[in-house]
């Protein structure tokens, strides 16, 4: 789409020696697919199909890389992912509310702060969409957007969830070439043990909160039984150098 330019790709981990090149092709396979919406997996290949033919297999190369590697996938896909972006918030929380936290505590916790903030592309994409839409702009909206869409940002959330996926690996890459592996493990564990209140057994006290929720015991046993046949096995907090795999 003509709002995402090279310059926000870039900040995708998308580098292109010539990006309206590749805009055009992606274009013309999109237009060529008449813009099915349910035809995404097809629409990827002739992508990559036109890509490589038109700029050459390296571009193609470059390009399939980064589609396969983006960390935009649903916590199902990407769970050990999706589990640090989810304990980091309360982690530095913790961090921060030590009274006794030593230096290395203190700088982590600083650099979080500073780095975890609105992404570079949400800023830029913010931007761009404060202007009119271009006609093929439009055009892709009138496709793919759902109806009850809130604003044209959400139609990026897959983009928007990606950006704020590397910028988390991103961080903990800058972040863990000053630690030690005992400061990690630190991190680990304490990383653990917030995933684990997340997501662990009901206590008795969260029983008797839940139990409060409901006007008769009946629909109160009817919620513990549908949480017991449909939450689903919890993915153990790995160490946090998995987010190396994505920076």
């Amino acid at each position: 789409m003509d709002v995402i330019d090279a310059d926000a790709m870039t900040d995708l981990g998308l580098r292109s020696a010539n990006f309206p090149a590749l805009q055009e092709e992606l274009r013309k396979a999109v237009t060529t697919s008449n813009f099915d919406p349910d035809a995404s997996r097809e629409l990827w290949q002739a992508a990559l199909d036109r890509v490589g033919r038109s700029l050459g297999p390296q571009v193609r190369a470059g390009f399939e890389t980064w589609g396969n590697t983006f960390p935009c996938d649903a916590d199902t896909i990407l769970p050990e992912l999706d589990a640090w972006e989810r304990t980091w918030p309360d982690l530095a929380n913790v961090l921060g509310a030590s009274r006794s936290a030593s230096l290395w505590r203190e700088d982590l916790l600083n650099r979080y702060r500073s780095t975890m903030r609105k992404t570079g592309f949400e800023e830029k994409l913010e931007g761009r969409l404060s202007h009119p839409l271009s006609d093929w702009d439009k055009t892709c909206f009138r496709h793919y957007a759902d109806a009850d869409l809130t604003c044209d940002g959400e139609f990026f959330t897959t983009l928007t969830l990606g950006a704020d996926r590397l910028q988390l690996a991103r961080f903990w890459r800058n972040a863990a070439a000053s630690l030690s592996g005992e400061q990690k493990s630190v991190i680990w564990k304490l990383g653990q043990d917030i995933w684990a209140q997340m997501h662990g057994a009901m206590t008795d006290d969260d029983l008797k909160e839940m139990r409060g929720e409901f006007s008769d015991e009946e629909d109160f046993r009817e919620a513990l039984a549908f949480l017991d046949t449909y939450r689903p096995k919890t993915v153990e907090l790995p160490h946090p150098d998995i987010l190396l795999v994505f920076a």
